[in-house]
């Protein structure tokens, strides 16, 4: 009923549950207290009394998300996301192949492990300057991404942050990006993503630079990066490299 103001801590743990009747609006739905973790994570659907239908849940302590009728997955609120480890997955998961663009609204501060894995016709995503870290996986398989623009004030990608984007050519990286090759040395950021020509680099990043859409350090002794789906039978390397990266050609 649309009396209740309050949802405690496992007063609802069906796990089957895929339909919320609600008699209130969405405005009063949105003013609930809800602290309940399998209704706050589990991808049920509120009917709202004035005909509004949400398919929202939080995917961080203060960040809730919605996907509308045109498969546009939006992520908002404040603070960190939630990572899906162990088992666990996004609450949105059981509708990953309607997603067809994915944006994360100013205020959320890290993206977690295996979030958007598996939106495989997600055409685009939106990430906003205040997001500072990507975590692993976060946007594996994501097959039908084709650009990525990394914006200023994330610090840290990690492995296989974009793994398996298939159709990914082209990747933006900002002046702040302090670490590119992740934390496995096996499984780069960028980890089979076989039409990936270019990453480009901000002129202002101290960490990095890029020469053509190929990675270096900012004073190019090494080469961090050559991206996987470019079409040259050879590649001259230049002389001032002294270090091939892990990965590196990969």
């Amino acid at each position: 009923p649309k009396t209740v103001t309050y949802i405690g801590l496992e007063s609802i743990s069906c796990k089957a549950l895929k339909d919320i009747h609600y008699d209130g609006t969405m405005a009063q739905w949105d003013d609930i207290t809800i602290d309940d973790f399998y209704l706050t994570n589990l991808p049920a659907t509120v009917h709202c009394s004035d005909g509004n239908i949400l398919t929202s849940s939080y995917c961080g302590d203060n960040v809730k998300w919605t996907l509308d009728e045109n498969g546009v997955l939006t992520v908002y609120g404040t603070g960190n996301m939630y990572s899906y480890e162990d088992g666990c997955y996004a609450p949105w998961s059981d509708k990953n192949e309607s997603v067809t663009s994915i944006v994360v609204e100013e205020g959320v501060t890290s993206i977690g492990v295996y979030v958007f894995m598996g939106c495989v016709n997600a055409k685009s995503v939106s990430i906003p300057n205040t997001v500072t870290a990507i975590k692993y996986e976060a946007f594996w398989g994501c097959k039908s991404l084709k650009e990525v623009v990394i914006p200023e004030g994330v610090k840290t990608l990690s492995y296989m942050t974009f793994g398996w984007c298939d159709s990914l050519e082209s990747v933006t990286v900002p002046s702040t990006l302090e670490s590119l090759d992740g934390d496995n040395i096996y499984t780069g950021v960028f980890y089979k993503c076989q039409n990936l020509k270019n990453i480009n680099v901000s002129e202002n990043n101290d960490v990095y630079s890029s020469d053509d859409g190929v990675v270096f350090s900012k004073d190019k002794s090494e080469i961090v990066l050559y991206p996987e789906g470019r079409e040259a039978a050879e590649y001259q390397i230049p002389s001032s490299v002294r270090t091939i990266s892990y990965h590196a050609f990969m």
